[in-house]
């Protein structure tokens, strides 16, 4: 990438760098939705369940 781009070695690396903390951000957000979503899901099926009988 550093000898295709514009920039030096070191903004190349910061480049990299950033993206992969911001990738990294990204999958914990993501799993910690995922996780929330289970959650909810969870607690509706059973207010359903109690509702029914």
């Amino acid at each position: 990438m550093a000898l295709i781009s514009a920039y030096m070695h070191p903004g190349v690396e910061r480049d990299l760098w950033s993206s992969f903390a911001f990738y990294n951000q990204q999958s914990v957000l993501l799993e910690r939705g995922q996780k929330l979503t289970r959650v909810v899901n969870r607690h509706i099926t059973t207010a359903v369940r109690q509702q029914r009988s």
